[in-house]
Protein backbone atom coordinates (compact mmCIF):
# COMPACT_ATOMS: atom_id res chain seq x y z
CA UNK A 1 0.00 0.00 0.00
CA UNK A 2 1.28 3.49 -0.88
CA UNK A 3 2.64 5.49 2.07
CA UNK A 4 0.17 8.34 1.45
CA UNK A 5 -2.81 6.01 1.32
CA UNK A 6 -4.56 4.82 4.44
CA UNK A 7 -7.51 2.50 4.85
CA UNK A 8 -9.87 1.54 7.65
CA UNK A 9 -11.50 -1.90 7.61
CA UNK A 10 -14.60 -2.37 9.78
CA UNK A 11 -15.77 -5.84 10.79
CA UNK A 12 -18.95 -6.03 12.89
CA UNK A 13 -19.70 -9.32 14.65
CA UNK A 14 -22.21 -10.52 17.21
CA UNK A 15 -19.92 -9.87 20.16
CA UNK A 16 -16.95 -7.84 18.91
CA UNK A 17 -16.35 -5.20 16.29
CA UNK A 18 -12.83 -5.20 14.90
CA UNK A 19 -11.26 -2.12 13.35
CA UNK A 20 -8.17 -2.49 11.19
CA UNK A 21 -6.20 0.57 10.07
CA UNK A 22 -3.63 0.10 7.33
CA UNK A 23 -1.15 2.88 6.59
CA UNK A 24 2.36 2.87 5.14
CA UNK A 25 2.46 -0.92 5.24
CA UNK A 26 1.55 -1.07 8.93
CA UNK A 27 -1.66 -2.74 10.14
CA UNK A 28 -3.12 -1.79 13.52
CA UNK A 29 -6.12 -3.43 15.14
CA UNK A 30 -8.71 -2.44 17.76
CA UNK A 31 -11.67 -4.29 19.22
CA UNK A 32 -14.92 -2.80 20.54
CA UNK A 33 -17.59 -4.79 22.36
CA UNK A 34 -20.89 -4.94 20.47
CA UNK A 35 -23.93 -4.30 22.71
CA UNK A 36 -26.82 -6.75 22.39
CA UNK A 37 -29.22 -4.08 21.07
CA UNK A 38 -26.85 -3.48 18.16
CA UNK A 39 -25.91 -7.14 17.63
CA UNK A 40 -29.47 -8.30 16.94
CA UNK A 41 -29.70 -5.93 13.95
CA UNK A 42 -27.17 -8.03 12.03
CA UNK A 43 -29.87 -10.58 11.29
CA UNK A 44 -33.11 -8.77 12.24
CA UNK A 45 -32.95 -5.56 10.23
CA UNK A 46 -36.62 -4.65 10.81
CA UNK A 47 -35.47 -3.49 14.25
CA UNK A 48 -33.57 -0.62 12.61
CA UNK A 49 -36.38 1.90 13.06
CA UNK A 50 -35.41 5.59 13.16
CA UNK A 51 -34.97 6.64 16.77
CA UNK A 52 -35.52 3.11 18.09
CA UNK A 53 -33.20 1.71 20.74
CA UNK A 54 -31.63 -0.77 18.32
CA UNK A 55 -30.80 1.82 15.67
CA UNK A 56 -29.53 4.20 18.37
CA UNK A 57 -27.28 1.42 19.74
CA UNK A 58 -25.91 0.73 16.26
CA UNK A 59 -25.41 4.45 15.59
CA UNK A 60 -23.46 4.76 18.85
CA UNK A 61 -21.34 1.77 17.87
CA UNK A 62 -20.58 3.29 14.48
CA UNK A 63 -19.73 6.61 16.12
CA UNK A 64 -17.22 4.76 18.31
CA UNK A 65 -15.79 3.21 15.16
CA UNK A 66 -15.33 6.58 13.48
CA UNK A 67 -13.41 7.86 16.50
CA UNK A 68 -11.31 4.76 17.16
CA UNK A 69 -10.39 4.21 13.53
CA UNK A 70 -9.84 7.89 12.72
CA UNK A 71 -12.16 7.28 9.79
CA UNK A 72 -12.37 10.95 8.80
CA UNK A 73 -8.63 10.93 7.98
CA UNK A 74 -8.70 7.76 5.87
CA UNK A 75 -8.32 7.54 2.11
CA UNK A 76 -10.81 4.70 2.00
CA UNK A 77 -13.14 2.85 4.35
CA UNK A 78 -14.01 -0.80 3.76
CA UNK A 79 -16.85 -2.65 5.48
CA UNK A 80 -16.08 -6.37 5.79
CA UNK A 81 -19.13 -8.49 4.98
CA UNK A 82 -20.03 -11.81 6.58
CA UNK A 83 -22.15 -14.20 4.53
CA UNK A 84 -24.72 -14.87 7.28
CA UNK A 85 -25.48 -11.19 8.00
CA UNK A 86 -28.61 -9.70 6.39
CA UNK A 87 -27.65 -7.53 3.36
CA UNK A 88 -29.83 -4.66 4.61
CA UNK A 89 -27.59 -4.36 7.67
CA UNK A 90 -24.67 -3.46 5.42
CA UNK A 91 -26.88 -1.11 3.41
CA UNK A 92 -27.63 0.75 6.65
CA UNK A 93 -23.96 0.86 7.68
CA UNK A 94 -22.77 2.02 4.25
CA UNK A 95 -25.36 4.83 4.11
CA UNK A 96 -24.47 5.87 7.67
CA UNK A 97 -20.76 6.06 6.85
CA UNK A 98 -21.29 8.00 3.63
CA UNK A 99 -23.33 10.56 5.59
CA UNK A 100 -20.64 11.27 8.19
CA UNK A 101 -17.28 10.97 6.42
CA UNK A 102 -15.74 13.30 3.81
CA UNK A 103 -16.85 12.88 0.20
CA UNK A 104 -13.20 12.38 -0.77
CA UNK A 105 -13.10 9.13 1.23
CA UNK A 106 -14.23 6.08 -0.71
CA UNK A 107 -16.58 3.64 1.02
CA UNK A 108 -16.81 0.06 -0.19
CA UNK A 109 -17.66 -3.45 0.90
CA UNK A 110 -15.48 -6.58 0.85
CA UNK A 111 -16.21 -10.19 1.85
CA UNK A 112 -14.36 -10.94 5.07
CA UNK A 113 -12.93 -14.16 3.61
CA UNK A 114 -11.11 -12.17 0.91
CA UNK A 115 -9.77 -9.75 3.52
CA UNK A 116 -8.46 -12.66 5.60
CA UNK A 117 -6.64 -14.15 2.61
CA UNK A 118 -5.22 -10.74 1.73
CA UNK A 119 -3.95 -10.24 5.30
CA UNK A 120 -2.32 -13.67 5.15
CA UNK A 121 -0.55 -12.65 1.96
CA UNK A 122 -2.07 -15.37 -0.23
CA UNK A 123 -4.35 -15.32 -3.26
CA UNK A 124 -5.76 -18.79 -2.66
CA UNK A 125 -6.73 -20.40 0.64
CA UNK A 126 -9.33 -22.25 2.62
CA UNK A 127 -10.67 -19.54 4.94
CA UNK A 128 -12.18 -20.86 8.17
CA UNK A 129 -14.29 -18.34 10.10
CA UNK A 130 -16.00 -18.68 13.45
CA UNK A 131 -18.93 -16.44 14.32
CA UNK A 132 -20.72 -16.93 17.61
CA UNK A 133 -19.60 -20.54 17.91
CA UNK A 134 -20.47 -21.54 14.32
CA UNK A 135 -17.69 -22.55 11.94
CA UNK A 136 -17.89 -21.46 8.29
CA UNK A 137 -15.44 -22.41 5.54
CA UNK A 138 -14.88 -20.48 2.32
CA UNK A 139 -12.53 -21.56 -0.50
CA UNK A 140 -10.77 -18.59 -2.13
CA UNK A 141 -9.05 -19.18 -5.48
CA UNK A 142 -6.89 -16.44 -7.01
CA UNK A 143 -8.73 -13.75 -5.07
CA UNK A 144 -12.20 -15.03 -5.97
CA UNK A 145 -14.62 -16.76 -3.58
CA UNK A 146 -15.81 -20.17 -4.77
CA UNK A 147 -19.38 -19.53 -3.69
CA UNK A 148 -20.70 -22.94 -4.69
CA UNK A 149 -18.25 -24.64 -2.33
CA UNK A 150 -18.82 -22.49 0.76
CA UNK A 151 -20.10 -24.52 3.68
CA UNK A 152 -21.06 -24.44 7.34
CA UNK A 153 -19.05 -26.97 9.34
CA UNK A 154 -21.37 -26.64 12.31
CA UNK A 155 -21.67 -25.15 15.76
CA UNK A 156 -19.44 -25.87 18.72
CA UNK A 157 -21.90 -24.83 21.43
CA UNK A 158 -25.65 -25.13 22.02
CA UNK A 159 -25.58 -22.18 24.39
CA UNK A 160 -27.39 -19.02 23.34
CA UNK A 161 -24.75 -16.96 25.16
CA UNK A 162 -21.26 -17.59 23.81
CA UNK A 163 -18.50 -15.68 25.56
CA UNK A 164 -14.75 -16.08 25.16
CA UNK A 165 -14.21 -18.26 28.25
CA UNK A 166 -17.04 -20.63 27.27
CA UNK A 167 -15.73 -20.87 23.71
CA UNK A 168 -12.23 -21.68 24.98
CA UNK A 169 -13.56 -24.49 27.18
CA UNK A 170 -15.74 -25.94 24.42
CA UNK A 171 -12.92 -25.90 21.87
CA UNK A 172 -10.62 -27.57 24.41
CA UNK A 173 -13.12 -30.40 24.92
CA UNK A 174 -13.73 -30.82 21.20
CA UNK A 175 -9.98 -30.86 20.59
CA UNK A 176 -9.54 -33.66 23.12
CA UNK A 177 -12.26 -35.71 21.38
CA UNK A 178 -10.68 -35.03 17.98
CA UNK A 179 -7.42 -36.56 19.18
CA UNK A 180 -9.34 -39.70 20.11
CA UNK A 181 -11.18 -39.78 16.79
CA UNK A 182 -8.21 -39.32 14.47
CA UNK A 183 -6.21 -41.94 16.37
CA UNK A 184 -8.87 -44.65 16.01
CA UNK A 185 -8.11 -47.26 13.41
CA UNK A 186 -11.82 -47.50 12.62
CA UNK A 187 -12.36 -43.73 12.50
CA UNK A 188 -14.10 -43.75 9.12
CA UNK A 189 -16.48 -46.51 10.19
CA UNK A 190 -17.23 -44.74 13.45
CA UNK A 191 -17.95 -41.45 11.74
CA UNK A 192 -20.26 -43.04 9.21
CA UNK A 193 -22.79 -43.42 11.98
CA UNK A 194 -22.50 -47.19 12.45
CA UNK A 195 -20.85 -46.96 15.83
CA UNK A 196 -23.29 -44.33 17.00
CA UNK A 197 -26.22 -46.53 16.05
CA UNK A 198 -24.70 -49.50 17.87
CA UNK A 199 -24.25 -47.52 21.08
CA UNK A 200 -27.82 -46.32 21.34
CA UNK A 201 -27.90 -46.92 25.08
CA UNK A 202 -24.59 -45.17 25.79
CA UNK A 203 -24.58 -41.47 26.72
CA UNK A 204 -23.03 -39.48 23.89
CA UNK A 205 -21.35 -36.22 25.07
CA UNK A 206 -22.40 -33.17 23.07
CA UNK A 207 -18.77 -32.20 22.53
CA UNK A 208 -17.99 -35.66 21.12
CA UNK A 209 -20.90 -35.33 18.72
CA UNK A 210 -19.64 -31.86 17.80
CA UNK A 211 -16.14 -33.19 17.14
CA UNK A 212 -17.50 -35.95 14.89
CA UNK A 213 -19.72 -33.53 12.98
CA UNK A 214 -16.86 -31.08 12.42
CA UNK A 215 -14.54 -33.82 11.19
CA UNK A 216 -17.17 -35.18 8.80
CA UNK A 217 -18.02 -31.69 7.47
CA UNK A 218 -14.36 -30.80 6.97
CA UNK A 219 -13.56 -34.04 5.14
CA UNK A 220 -16.61 -33.61 2.92
CA UNK A 221 -15.54 -30.12 1.91
CA UNK A 222 -11.94 -31.15 1.28
CA UNK A 223 -13.14 -33.91 -1.04
CA UNK A 224 -15.33 -31.40 -2.89
CA UNK A 225 -12.36 -29.05 -3.34
CA UNK A 226 -10.19 -31.92 -4.56
CA UNK A 227 -12.92 -33.02 -6.98
CA UNK A 228 -12.96 -29.50 -8.44
CA UNK A 229 -9.12 -29.45 -8.50
CA UNK A 230 -8.87 -26.52 -6.10
CA UNK A 231 -5.50 -27.72 -4.85
CA UNK A 232 -4.20 -24.16 -4.43
CA UNK A 233 -6.97 -23.48 -1.90
CA UNK A 234 -6.03 -26.53 0.16
CA UNK A 235 -2.35 -25.56 0.37
CA UNK A 236 -3.08 -22.76 2.88
CA UNK A 237 -5.71 -22.56 5.61
CA UNK A 238 -6.45 -19.13 7.09
CA UNK A 239 -8.35 -18.72 10.35
CA UNK A 240 -10.27 -15.56 11.21
CA UNK A 241 -12.95 -14.47 13.66
CA UNK A 242 -13.38 -16.11 17.07
CA UNK A 243 -11.43 -19.15 15.95
CA UNK A 244 -8.32 -17.04 15.36
CA UNK A 245 -8.27 -15.35 18.77
CA UNK A 246 -8.55 -18.40 21.05
CA UNK A 247 -5.52 -20.71 21.45
CA UNK A 248 -7.75 -23.75 22.06
CA UNK A 249 -9.70 -22.96 18.90
CA UNK A 250 -6.53 -22.72 16.81
CA UNK A 251 -5.35 -26.04 18.22
CA UNK A 252 -8.74 -27.60 17.50
CA UNK A 253 -8.66 -26.53 13.85
CA UNK A 254 -5.05 -27.70 13.56
CA UNK A 255 -6.13 -31.13 14.80
CA UNK A 256 -8.97 -31.18 12.28
CA UNK A 257 -6.62 -30.35 9.43
CA UNK A 258 -3.91 -32.78 10.51
CA UNK A 259 -6.36 -35.60 9.83
CA UNK A 260 -6.82 -34.74 6.14
CA UNK A 261 -4.43 -31.93 5.16
CA UNK A 262 -1.17 -32.65 7.00
CA UNK A 263 0.93 -30.70 4.46
CA UNK A 264 -1.15 -27.52 4.48
CA UNK A 265 0.14 -24.29 5.99
CA UNK A 266 -2.05 -23.02 8.84
CA UNK A 267 -2.13 -19.32 9.68
CA UNK A 268 -4.51 -16.86 11.32
CA UNK A 269 -5.29 -13.16 11.08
Amino acid sequence: MDAVESACFIDVGLFTMSIYVSSAGDLQKWHIEVPLDAAVTLTTTELLLPGGRHSVALDDLLNATVKAGRVATMTRVVVLARSWVHPLFYTYVMRWLRAVIPLSTSVSQLPRALFAAECAGVASALVVQCDGGVLFCTPVLDGVICTALESVWGGVSNSTTVDASLMEDVFSEIGAHLIELVQRDDCDTHLSGNARAGDAGTPHPATLTGAEDLLVAMRKQIKMCQRHELHACLATVVLCGDVATLPAARQCIALLLSASLPDSVLTWV
